[in-house]
């Protein structure tokens, strides 16, 4: 078994890293920049400055009105770029892998699983046996602890619409996100959309409370606890008697001294969202009717009674059993960290802008000519932007000949 366990895992996370590989290699080959020399020149520009004059104005553009920095010198060209230099991200790369790497061989090292049921009021002692493969080196960094299952609390929302036409439900539906219309009345009248578990563990004196439920785990100690399943045994009395039935629910039950079988609906418990947008908190309840007749089955809630046969059949108490699923796993937080840089170098590739511009000043003639050559990198960058800016910048004080008037 844990053999089978470790080769599934192994698949699951070679999978996911190949997935993850190629993914980051044809977002990063999107945003790749042309290296370094030998330059063609992308643009001549003539200036009318004194070759001095040129010179000075084209290193203040670039350094102050730019924002670019000094590469180097090739020959006759003055190298400068501005953003996160390509170069960061050949170190980047592999060291996402690597932590992605790292992350997954300590989960197939360390990792391990189970299944924990916890009856309701009742505290256990919580101190799962280690899996992993290493188990005779490693010890969980959890002891023993006392888990106790306080409650559940479920989350319902109303269905029953009466006095809507069938359109007007359907619509309904769609926006609670039901796979049904809107039922007219009877116990579907509430439809279920979470239960979470109240979990309460004590350690040094200290406890610590949360729940397990649809909507997120419960974590402790390094321990992930996941809600699979609440399970409930209602507890009747006939006639005050001192011994209660047990039935569970969705049976049914014969009452003593009777020929009738009542028929059990599903125990509710939490709050309800009605159509309107209020809340309300739900009294505990069972639906229940005799088995055969039809209409509308009857509200059994916890304290009452109803009348069968002559005799009184009251729900004293509701017993609840949760169901967890518990993980250990210390390679998770490596794993997520490893995501993260991901996320982070790919964004820093592509949406980071990234500019090499080469230029040299040919005063060998009477007219002064500059000439650039521009790459740029990242999905908001562009290279004609950053020419024509340079453009404007050292001929704005150009002598530029005006028409004279008639």
């Amino acid at each position: 078994m844990p053999s089978t366990w470790l080769l599934k895992t192994e698949g699951q996370l070679r999978s996911l890293l190949e997935k993850t590989a190629k993914a980051c290699a044809m977002l990063l080959k999107r945003g790749a920049v042309t290296p370094s020399g030998p330059f063609e020149p992308s643009m001549s520009v003539l200036l009318t400055q004194t070759p001095e004059r040129a010179h000075v104005d084209a290193k203040r553009i670039m350094v102050e009105a730019l924002g670019l920095r000094l590469m180097s010198r090739d020959g006759e060209w003055t190298v400068m770029q501005k953003g996160v230099p390509p170069g960061v991200f050949p170190v980047l790369f592999p060291a996402v892998l690597l932590t992605l790497l790292l992350g997954a061989l300590i989960t197939v090292l360390f990792a391990f699983e189970g299944t924990i049921t916890l009856k309701s009021g009742s505290p256990a002692e919580f101190m799962p046996e280690n899996r992993g493969v290493l188990r005779p080196f490693w010890r969980s960094g959890t002891e023993s602890v006392s888990l106790l299952f306080d409650s559940s609390i479920s989350e319902y929302v109303q269905t029953a619409a009466h006095d809507y036409p069938p359109d007007v439900k359907t619509r309904i539906a769609m926006r609670l996100g039901l796979q049904r219309p809107l039922h007219e009345r009877g116990e579907d009248a509430l439809a279920s959309v979470g239960t979470m578990a109240q979990l309460k563990v004590e350690s040094d004196g200290a406890i610590i409370e949360g729940g397990a439920g649809t909507e997120g785990p419960f974590r402790y100690g390094g321990y992930t606890f996941r809600l699979l399943d609440i399970e409930r045994t209602l507890r009747l009395r006939i006639d005050e008697g001192p011994i209660p039935l047990s039935v569970k629910p969705g049976n049914e039950a014969l009452i003593p001294g009777s020929l009738s079988t009542l028929e059990f609906g599903q125990f509710r418990k939490g709050s309800i969202t009605r159509l309107d947008g209020t809340r309300q908190e739900l009294r505990p309840h069972v639906t229940v009717r005799k088995k055969g007749t039809s209409g509308e089955p009857a509200l059994l809630r916890l304290g009452e009674t109803v009348i069968v046969d002559g005799a009184l059949v009251s729900l004293a108490d509701a017993r609840e059993t949760a169901v967890l699923r518990y993980r250990y796993d210390p390679g998770r937080a490596v794993v997520l960290a490893g995501a993260l840089l991901a996320v982070i170098t790919v964004m820093l590739r592509l949406f980071v802008p990234y500019y090499l511009l080469a230029y040299r000043i040919d005063d060998s003639g009477e007219i002064v000519r500059l000439d650039l050559f521009a790459s740029s990198g990242g999905a908001f960058s562009s290279k004609a932007k950053l020419l024509q800016r340079i453009e404007r910048l050292l001929t704005k004080d150009d002598l530029r000949p005006e028409a004279l008037p008639d």
